[in-house]
Protein backbone atom coordinates (compact mmCIF):
# COMPACT_ATOMS: atom_id res chain seq x y z
CA UNK A 1 0.00 0.00 0.00
CA UNK A 2 2.30 2.45 0.79
CA UNK A 3 4.57 1.87 -2.61
CA UNK A 4 1.29 2.37 -4.10
CA UNK A 5 0.75 5.42 -2.53
CA UNK A 6 4.49 6.54 -3.44
CA UNK A 7 4.16 5.45 -6.65
CA UNK A 8 0.85 7.61 -7.17
CA UNK A 9 2.22 10.85 -5.15
CA UNK A 10 5.68 10.47 -7.51
CA UNK A 11 3.30 10.05 -10.51
CA UNK A 12 1.42 13.48 -9.50
CA UNK A 13 4.56 15.07 -9.03
CA UNK A 14 5.40 14.39 -12.25
CA UNK A 15 2.57 15.53 -13.87
CA UNK A 16 2.81 18.86 -12.38
CA UNK A 17 6.05 19.17 -12.82
CA UNK A 18 5.42 18.39 -16.61
CA UNK A 19 2.30 21.24 -16.39
CA UNK A 20 4.85 23.60 -14.65
CA UNK A 21 7.18 22.98 -17.50
CA UNK A 22 4.79 23.54 -20.39
CA UNK A 23 3.39 26.81 -18.06
CA UNK A 24 6.57 28.14 -18.34
CA UNK A 25 7.30 27.39 -21.63
CA UNK A 26 3.76 29.27 -22.58
CA UNK A 27 4.99 32.06 -20.35
CA UNK A 28 8.38 32.23 -22.04
CA UNK A 29 7.07 32.22 -25.31
CA UNK A 30 4.28 35.04 -24.30
CA UNK A 31 7.50 37.19 -23.01
CA UNK A 32 9.20 36.55 -25.76
CA UNK A 33 6.23 37.38 -28.76
CA UNK A 34 5.59 40.64 -26.50
CA UNK A 35 9.59 42.05 -26.47
CA UNK A 36 9.19 41.23 -30.38
CA UNK A 37 6.43 43.83 -30.53
CA UNK A 38 7.76 46.25 -28.59
CA UNK A 39 10.69 45.69 -30.39
CA UNK A 40 9.09 46.84 -33.34
CA UNK A 41 8.79 50.25 -35.02
CA UNK A 42 5.58 52.23 -33.70
CA UNK A 43 2.86 51.56 -36.64
CA UNK A 44 4.50 47.66 -36.78
CA UNK A 45 4.09 47.66 -33.18
CA UNK A 46 0.30 48.84 -33.45
CA UNK A 47 -0.64 46.78 -36.41
CA UNK A 48 0.79 43.68 -34.61
CA UNK A 49 -1.93 44.40 -31.73
CA UNK A 50 -4.21 44.80 -34.05
CA UNK A 51 -3.76 41.22 -35.60
CA UNK A 52 -3.33 39.75 -32.19
CA UNK A 53 -6.54 41.30 -30.46
CA UNK A 54 -8.83 42.80 -33.62
CA UNK A 55 -11.29 43.67 -30.94
CA UNK A 56 -9.12 45.55 -28.98
CA UNK A 57 -10.68 49.11 -29.55
CA UNK A 58 -7.78 50.97 -27.38
CA UNK A 59 -5.56 49.76 -29.78
CA UNK A 60 -7.09 50.95 -32.88
CA UNK A 61 -7.54 54.62 -30.71
CA UNK A 62 -4.09 54.69 -30.17
CA UNK A 63 -3.05 54.04 -33.97
CA UNK A 64 -5.42 56.49 -34.84
CA UNK A 65 -3.38 58.97 -32.71
CA UNK A 66 -0.13 58.09 -33.97
CA UNK A 67 -2.05 58.60 -37.65
CA UNK A 68 -3.09 62.33 -36.78
CA UNK A 69 0.69 63.17 -35.18
CA UNK A 70 1.49 62.38 -38.40
CA UNK A 71 -0.40 64.45 -40.61
CA UNK A 72 -2.78 61.66 -41.97
CA UNK A 73 -6.39 63.12 -40.66
CA UNK A 74 -8.04 60.48 -43.37
CA UNK A 75 -6.93 57.21 -41.77
CA UNK A 76 -6.27 58.64 -38.69
CA UNK A 77 -10.84 59.35 -38.40
CA UNK A 78 -11.01 55.60 -39.85
CA UNK A 79 -9.07 53.88 -36.79
CA UNK A 80 -11.29 56.41 -34.13
CA UNK A 81 -14.37 55.33 -36.33
CA UNK A 82 -13.54 51.74 -35.72
CA UNK A 83 -13.28 52.41 -31.32
CA UNK A 84 -16.34 53.67 -31.47
CA UNK A 85 -18.00 50.95 -33.05
CA UNK A 86 -16.54 48.81 -31.04
CA UNK A 87 -17.11 51.21 -27.22
CA UNK A 88 -19.11 54.29 -28.82
CA UNK A 89 -18.92 55.50 -24.93
CA UNK A 90 -15.35 55.86 -24.13
CA UNK A 91 -15.46 59.83 -23.44
CA UNK A 92 -11.27 60.16 -24.90
CA UNK A 93 -12.63 58.50 -28.68
CA UNK A 94 -15.11 60.69 -28.80
CA UNK A 95 -13.14 63.54 -27.87
CA UNK A 96 -10.55 62.34 -30.53
CA UNK A 97 -13.20 62.16 -32.89
CA UNK A 98 -14.49 65.63 -32.15
CA UNK A 99 -10.89 66.95 -32.68
CA UNK A 100 -10.05 65.59 -35.90
CA UNK A 101 -13.13 67.12 -37.31
CA UNK A 102 -12.22 70.24 -35.78
CA UNK A 103 -9.01 70.06 -37.70
CA UNK A 104 -10.44 69.32 -40.83
CA UNK A 105 -13.08 72.62 -40.00
CA UNK A 106 -16.01 70.30 -39.84
CA UNK A 107 -16.95 72.61 -36.62
CA UNK A 108 -20.89 71.13 -36.28
CA UNK A 109 -19.72 67.56 -36.63
CA UNK A 110 -16.90 68.05 -34.09
CA UNK A 111 -19.12 69.69 -31.38
CA UNK A 112 -21.51 66.65 -31.52
CA UNK A 113 -18.80 64.48 -30.36
CA UNK A 114 -17.10 66.97 -27.80
CA UNK A 115 -20.63 67.03 -26.28
CA UNK A 116 -20.89 63.41 -25.70
CA UNK A 117 -17.45 63.32 -24.27
CA UNK A 118 -18.44 65.56 -21.17
CA UNK A 119 -21.22 63.69 -21.01
CA UNK A 120 -19.25 61.06 -20.52
CA UNK A 121 -17.13 62.56 -18.13
CA UNK A 122 -17.92 65.74 -16.93
CA UNK A 123 -14.39 66.88 -16.14
CA UNK A 124 -12.76 66.51 -19.30
CA UNK A 125 -11.46 69.46 -19.47
CA UNK A 126 -9.50 69.32 -23.06
CA UNK A 127 -13.19 68.93 -24.74
CA UNK A 128 -14.20 71.68 -22.48
CA UNK A 129 -11.37 73.90 -24.19
CA UNK A 130 -11.80 72.84 -27.55
CA UNK A 131 -15.59 73.29 -27.64
CA UNK A 132 -14.43 76.89 -26.80
CA UNK A 133 -11.87 77.08 -29.77
CA UNK A 134 -15.31 76.03 -31.64
CA UNK A 135 -17.25 78.67 -30.26
CA UNK A 136 -14.44 81.25 -31.00
CA UNK A 137 -14.41 80.16 -34.90
CA UNK A 138 -17.88 80.82 -34.74
CA UNK A 139 -16.93 84.62 -32.81
CA UNK A 140 -19.38 83.35 -30.57
CA UNK A 141 -17.17 84.89 -27.65
CA UNK A 142 -19.97 84.28 -24.87
CA UNK A 143 -19.95 80.64 -25.28
CA UNK A 144 -16.42 80.48 -25.57
CA UNK A 145 -15.64 82.40 -22.25
CA UNK A 146 -18.37 79.70 -20.89
CA UNK A 147 -16.16 76.75 -21.55
CA UNK A 148 -12.77 77.96 -20.39
CA UNK A 149 -14.55 79.17 -16.91
CA UNK A 150 -15.71 75.36 -16.95
CA UNK A 151 -12.52 74.36 -16.77
CA UNK A 152 -11.39 76.68 -14.49
CA UNK A 153 -14.10 75.59 -12.48
CA UNK A 154 -12.16 72.04 -12.62
CA UNK A 155 -8.93 73.41 -12.19
CA UNK A 156 -8.50 76.70 -11.56
CA UNK A 157 -4.74 76.74 -12.50
CA UNK A 158 -5.34 75.61 -15.82
CA UNK A 159 -2.53 77.82 -18.29
CA UNK A 160 -4.10 76.41 -21.47
CA UNK A 161 -7.44 78.35 -20.33
CA UNK A 162 -6.06 81.40 -19.11
CA UNK A 163 -4.20 81.27 -22.40
CA UNK A 164 -7.22 80.91 -24.69
CA UNK A 165 -9.89 83.33 -22.52
CA UNK A 166 -6.68 85.79 -23.56
CA UNK A 167 -7.03 84.55 -27.07
CA UNK A 168 -10.81 85.25 -26.71
CA UNK A 169 -10.49 88.70 -25.04
CA UNK A 170 -7.95 89.69 -27.92
CA UNK A 171 -10.60 88.72 -30.74
CA UNK A 172 -13.24 90.63 -28.78
CA UNK A 173 -10.82 93.62 -29.56
CA UNK A 174 -10.13 93.97 -25.43
CA UNK A 175 -6.35 94.11 -25.08
CA UNK A 176 -6.25 95.08 -21.26
CA UNK A 177 -8.03 91.82 -20.36
CA UNK A 178 -6.16 90.21 -23.05
CA UNK A 179 -3.05 90.89 -21.69
CA UNK A 180 -4.20 89.67 -17.98
CA UNK A 181 -5.18 86.57 -19.28
CA UNK A 182 -1.92 85.91 -21.30
CA UNK A 183 0.18 87.02 -18.35
CA UNK A 184 -1.71 85.07 -15.90
CA UNK A 185 -1.58 82.09 -18.24
CA UNK A 186 2.51 82.19 -18.22
CA UNK A 187 1.90 82.32 -14.17
CA UNK A 188 0.61 78.78 -13.99
CA UNK A 189 2.97 77.53 -16.82
CA UNK A 190 6.32 79.33 -16.97
CA UNK A 191 7.43 77.82 -19.94
CA UNK A 192 4.15 78.63 -22.46
CA UNK A 193 5.34 79.45 -25.37
CA UNK A 194 2.58 80.97 -27.02
CA UNK A 195 1.18 83.04 -24.22
CA UNK A 196 5.26 84.75 -24.65
CA UNK A 197 4.53 85.07 -28.24
CA UNK A 198 1.34 86.69 -27.97
CA UNK A 199 2.16 89.14 -25.34
CA UNK A 200 5.62 90.07 -27.22
CA UNK A 201 3.18 90.73 -30.39
CA UNK A 202 0.74 92.81 -28.44
CA UNK A 203 3.17 94.88 -27.06
CA UNK A 204 5.68 95.36 -29.78
CA UNK A 205 2.22 96.59 -31.99
CA UNK A 206 2.25 99.68 -29.82
CA UNK A 207 6.59 99.85 -29.84
CA UNK A 208 6.40 98.99 -25.83
CA UNK A 209 10.07 97.64 -25.02
CA UNK A 210 8.17 94.85 -22.80
CA UNK A 211 7.91 92.83 -26.27
CA UNK A 212 11.61 92.29 -26.48
CA UNK A 213 11.09 90.33 -22.56
CA UNK A 214 8.46 88.42 -23.83
CA UNK A 215 9.93 87.29 -27.16
CA UNK A 216 12.97 86.39 -24.95
CA UNK A 217 10.31 84.18 -23.26
CA UNK A 218 9.62 82.91 -25.78
CA UNK A 219 13.17 82.00 -27.50
CA UNK A 220 13.98 80.52 -23.84
CA UNK A 221 10.95 78.29 -23.60
CA UNK A 222 11.18 76.86 -27.28
CA UNK A 223 14.96 77.28 -28.29
CA UNK A 224 14.90 75.50 -31.16
CA UNK A 225 11.94 77.24 -32.97
CA UNK A 226 12.49 79.76 -35.53
CA UNK A 227 9.07 82.05 -35.29
CA UNK A 228 10.31 83.82 -31.75
CA UNK A 229 13.62 84.76 -33.37
CA UNK A 230 11.58 86.18 -36.34
CA UNK A 231 9.42 88.02 -34.16
CA UNK A 232 12.42 89.47 -31.91
CA UNK A 233 14.40 90.54 -35.14
CA UNK A 234 11.16 92.24 -36.89
CA UNK A 235 10.69 94.03 -33.75
CA UNK A 236 14.43 95.60 -33.63
CA UNK A 237 13.71 96.25 -37.37
CA UNK A 238 11.07 98.73 -36.73
CA UNK A 239 12.71 100.49 -34.27
CA UNK A 240 15.60 101.14 -35.90
CA UNK A 241 18.34 99.04 -34.42
CA UNK A 242 19.47 97.10 -37.46
CA UNK A 243 22.72 95.45 -35.80
CA UNK A 244 20.67 93.38 -33.12
CA UNK A 245 18.11 92.68 -35.91
CA UNK A 246 20.74 91.01 -37.80
CA UNK A 247 21.87 89.26 -34.97
CA UNK A 248 18.62 87.73 -34.55
CA UNK A 249 18.34 86.62 -38.19
CA UNK A 250 21.35 85.27 -37.99
CA UNK A 251 20.29 82.91 -35.13
CA UNK A 252 17.91 82.23 -37.15
CA UNK A 253 20.48 80.86 -39.82
CA UNK A 254 22.73 78.62 -37.07
CA UNK A 255 19.32 76.80 -36.30
CA UNK A 256 18.45 76.57 -40.48
CA UNK A 257 20.61 77.67 -42.87
CA UNK A 258 18.32 76.93 -45.49
CA UNK A 259 15.18 79.16 -44.25
CA UNK A 260 15.18 82.13 -47.16
CA UNK A 261 13.04 84.54 -45.07
CA UNK A 262 16.25 84.61 -42.37
CA UNK A 263 18.41 85.92 -45.41
CA UNK A 264 15.61 88.44 -46.70
CA UNK A 265 15.20 89.79 -43.61
CA UNK A 266 18.51 89.91 -42.63
CA UNK A 267 18.57 92.01 -46.08
CA UNK A 268 16.49 94.35 -45.17
CA UNK A 269 18.24 95.31 -41.96
CA UNK A 270 21.46 96.30 -44.44
CA UNK A 271 19.68 98.15 -46.89
CA UNK A 272 17.71 99.52 -44.35
CA UNK A 273 20.52 101.56 -43.32
CA UNK A 274 21.36 102.60 -46.62
CA UNK A 275 21.38 106.98 -46.84
CA UNK A 276 23.04 109.23 -49.90
CA UNK A 277 24.45 111.25 -47.19
CA UNK A 278 26.58 108.42 -45.96
CA UNK A 279 29.92 107.90 -47.34
CA UNK A 280 30.54 105.78 -50.35
CA UNK A 281 32.66 103.08 -49.30
CA UNK A 282 29.61 103.26 -46.34
CA UNK A 283 26.94 102.44 -48.93
CA UNK A 284 28.76 100.29 -51.11
CA UNK A 285 29.41 98.02 -47.57
CA UNK A 286 25.77 97.70 -47.12
CA UNK A 287 24.32 97.61 -50.79
CA UNK A 288 26.91 94.26 -50.92
CA UNK A 289 25.74 93.06 -47.59
CA UNK A 290 22.42 93.20 -48.33
CA UNK A 291 22.43 92.11 -52.20
CA UNK A 292 24.49 89.32 -50.62
CA UNK A 293 21.60 88.04 -48.55
CA UNK A 294 18.78 88.93 -51.07
CA UNK A 295 20.86 86.44 -53.56
CA UNK A 296 21.16 83.83 -50.95
CA UNK A 297 17.31 84.08 -50.64
CA UNK A 298 16.84 83.92 -54.02
CA UNK A 299 19.06 80.95 -54.38
CA UNK A 300 17.48 79.08 -52.07
CA UNK A 301 13.57 79.99 -53.20
CA UNK A 302 13.50 81.02 -56.92
CA UNK A 303 10.19 82.43 -56.49
CA UNK A 304 10.48 84.90 -54.10
CA UNK A 305 9.46 87.78 -55.68
CA UNK A 306 9.97 90.32 -52.83
CA UNK A 307 13.75 89.26 -52.60
CA UNK A 308 14.17 89.37 -55.99
CA UNK A 309 12.41 93.30 -56.11
CA UNK A 310 15.01 94.28 -53.57
CA UNK A 311 18.04 92.49 -54.95
CA UNK A 312 17.05 94.57 -58.03
CA UNK A 313 17.01 97.71 -55.89
CA UNK A 314 20.95 96.48 -54.77
CA UNK A 315 21.79 95.89 -57.98
CA UNK A 316 20.98 99.00 -59.50
CA UNK A 317 22.22 101.51 -56.51
CA UNK A 318 25.52 100.21 -57.25
CA UNK A 319 24.85 100.34 -60.91
CA UNK A 320 24.39 97.33 -62.58
CA UNK A 321 21.36 98.45 -64.54
CA UNK A 322 21.29 94.89 -66.70
CA UNK A 323 21.25 92.74 -62.97
CA UNK A 324 18.72 95.24 -62.04
CA UNK A 325 16.28 94.99 -64.92
CA UNK A 326 16.14 90.95 -64.86
CA UNK A 327 15.69 90.67 -60.92
CA UNK A 328 12.55 92.76 -61.50
CA UNK A 329 11.44 91.14 -64.56
CA UNK A 330 11.95 87.87 -62.48
CA UNK A 331 9.74 89.52 -59.66
CA UNK A 332 7.29 90.42 -62.10
CA UNK A 333 7.13 87.15 -64.12
CA UNK A 334 6.42 85.63 -60.77
CA UNK A 335 3.82 87.80 -59.81
CA UNK A 336 2.18 90.00 -62.84
CA UNK A 337 0.52 92.29 -60.65
CA UNK A 338 3.55 92.82 -58.00
CA UNK A 339 2.95 96.77 -58.98
CA UNK A 340 6.15 97.70 -56.33
CA UNK A 341 8.29 95.70 -59.07
CA UNK A 342 6.51 97.39 -62.19
CA UNK A 343 7.67 100.80 -60.61
CA UNK A 344 10.66 100.00 -59.90
CA UNK A 345 11.38 98.28 -63.65
CA UNK A 346 9.64 101.81 -64.63
CA UNK A 347 12.19 104.03 -63.03
CA UNK A 348 14.90 101.96 -64.05
CA UNK A 349 14.37 102.76 -67.40
CA UNK A 350 13.99 106.84 -66.87
CA UNK A 351 17.38 106.20 -65.08
CA UNK A 352 19.12 104.73 -68.13
CA UNK A 353 18.07 107.69 -70.90
CA UNK A 354 19.06 110.53 -67.70
CA UNK A 355 15.21 111.29 -67.45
Amino acid sequence: MNKLVLIALGYCFCLLAACTSEQSKATEAEIAREKEIVDLPELDRLNQQIIDNPNSSNTYYQRGRYYQEEGDLTAAVEDINRALRIDPDVAVYNYAKGEILFLNLKVADAEKYLKRAVELDSEFVDAYILTGRLRLYDKNFKSAMENFNQVLKINKYNAEAYFYKGFAYELARDTLRAVTSYQTAIEQNSEYYEAYVQLGVLFASVQDSKAEGYFRGAIDSRPELLEPWLHLGLYYFQRGEHQESITCFDEMIALDSTFEMAYFNKGNAYLDQYRDRKPKHFRDSILYLAHENFQRATSLNQEYEQAWLNQGVCSAFLGDFAEAEKCYRTALKIEPQFDRAARALSDLDRRRRGK
